[in-house]
């Protein structure tokens, strides 16, 4: 018989076998107990991960990026496999914030997938969906992971049977290559990976995924993948799904993803100036 805290939380009777196990108390599933309230002049970080079946390499922290040696909030022991859990802290508004978390292992695969998503205050600062490889930064409050007039474009993607027929480009509106898939780099099948890159937050961009080889026989992981610009998402496919011409805040999304997918997202299609009168026209 086992009791804590006044309750009986289990009993056994008779031959266990080896071994058992038993978890009591508070187990940080996926809310904290208390509520934390935060003083003037601060803002509460929210993290939520999800580990795959073996998370006894990761480890993470958030820390002032103006004084690397003041950590403000960390993981004090090994997180258990396939489990959701959830921490929060409250940091100063003024401060420059980074988050750092670190997978030694390197090893985020499907079905068990690495998740994770900050918030700080009411933004929304960085959702990870992959094998992000052996660490992945966020840098928000005061400072951000990209220069001024750039912004985070996040690419998350499960591979099939066959990752080598997978390709993609990101095309600036001139049509200049920005970023690129590099598949001499060998990727593990049916495994979820996870990239970013800092593009212009101006213009119009495009992102073109493509197999070059459907006759395998592959496996329910084709084409599935999300696409996050600006801290927003903006495509989701899963292999089959149509997508028909819409347009919300500038984005465009078109396209069905078999061979190829085409994400357009930005400024897109401006036919005209913006805020710009009869008068000023006559004056220009």
């Amino acid at each position: 018989e086992i009791w804590w805290n006044g309750t009986q939380t289990k009993r056994v009777t008779g031959n266990f076998g080896s071994n058992d196990v038993t978890e009591v108390g508070y187990c940080n599933m996926t809310m904290p107990l208390v509520e934390t309230i935060c003083s003037e002049g601060e803002q509460l970080f929210q993290l939520f991960i999800k580990t795959d079946s073996n998370p006894s390499d990761m480890s993470w922290t958030l820390k002032n990026g103006s004084n690397h040696n003041h950590t403000l909030l960390q993981n004090y022991c090994s997180m258990k496999p396939l489990r959701e859990y959830y921490f929060e802290t409250c940091a100063g508004t003024n401060e420059c914030l980074n988050f750092t978390i670190e997978d030694s292992s390197d090893d985020g695969s499907n079905p068990d997938v690495i998740k994770y998503e900050i918030l700080f205050g009411d933004e929304n600062i960085k959702q990870v969906t992959g094998n992000f490889g052996k660490s992945n930064t966020a840098m928000f409050g005061t400072c951000r992971d990209c220069v001024d007039n750039f912004t985070l474009f996040q690419f998350s993607i499960g591979f099939d049977d066959h990752p080598e027929d997978t390709a993609w480009e990101l095309l600036n509106d001139c049509g200049t290559s920005l970023w690129e898939s590099d598949n001499s780099i060998k990727r593990k099948e049916n495994t979820y990976y996870y990239f970013e890159q800092c593009v212009p937050i101006d213009g119009c961009l495009t992102f073109n995924v493509t197999v070059s080889n459907m006759i395998y026989n592959y496996s329910g992981n084709l084409g599935i993948y999300e696409i996050w610009w600006n801290g927003t998402q903006i495509n989701n496919s899963n292999g089959v799904t149509d997508y028909s011409m819409n347009e919300t805040d500038n984005m465009l999304m078109t396209g069905k993803f078999g061979l190829e997918n085409i994400t357009e997202f930005g400024v897109c299609n401006v036919s005209s100036p913006q805020d710009v009168t009869a008068d000023s026209i006559q004056t220009l």
